[in-house]
């Protein structure tokens, strides 16, 4: 008698599908414009309503169930894990993912999707880094979450260095607009077909 392959699950498995696991986090194949909006918007359903979930469940245990404190305590680590490991892992992770499958359509080498990061990069020896808030921007969290005082850091070189402030940031801005309005390429490119995605393609 034959064995049948067990296939070994991931811990992706447990939390999300595999159908949208390559149609989100996939860095294979192209996605067009309304593609990756919609994309997007799809990752945020994904990712926001399980981390506020995890945000108040604490505060909700220990009210409304009146757990002790201490079991509480330890409970509340394991969601600060799993926390972060949804808005500082899977959301960037889905981000780039995006991202790359874009500039593929474009017809852009995947490793553009750096650029933000490079630029932030230029921008902490000037003692600020907007990267904070392009994620704010991309996915509705704020700032703060993941960078505490960057905010009013941003601001003060905004008042203090207006010219070099709008010349780190404008890269940026202009990148993210191509994401969202250059058209794809309309014939097969070396990244496959127009809205392939999941196929191997070269980075």
């Amino acid at each position: 008698m034959r064995k049948t392959k067990v296939e070994r699950k991931t811990f992706l498995d447990f939390i999300i599908s595999k159908k949208l696991r390559t149609k989100i986090f996939s860095f294979y194949g192209r996605l067009g414009r309304l593609s990756y909006i919609w994309s997007s918007l799809a990752l945020g359903i994904v990712v926001v309503p399980p981390a506020f979930v995890i945000v108040y469940l604490p505060t909700f245990l220990l009210i409304f169930l009146e757990l002790s404190e201490n079991l509480n305590t330890v409970i509340s680590l394991i969601l600060y894990i799993f926390e972060n490991l949804i808005l500082k892992f899977l959301m960037p992770l889905g981000m780039f993912a995006l991202a790359v499958k874009r500039l593929h359509d474009i017809g852009l080498s995947g490793w553009w999707s750096l650029f933000p990061a490079l630029i932030g990069l230029l921008q902490i020896p000037f003692g600020f880094s907007t990267v904070p808030l392009h994620i704010e921007m991309y996915t509705g969290f704020p700032a703060e979450l993941w960078d505490p005082g960057g905010l009013e850091r941003v601001q003060i070189a905004a008042g203090n260095q207006p010219i070099l402030f709008w010349a780190l940031l404008s890269p940026i801005i202009l990148y993210f607009l191509m994401l969202f309005l250059w058209p794809g390429q309309k014939d097969t490119n070396r990244y496959g077909e127009p809205k392939a995605v999941g196929k191997k393609d070269p980075t």
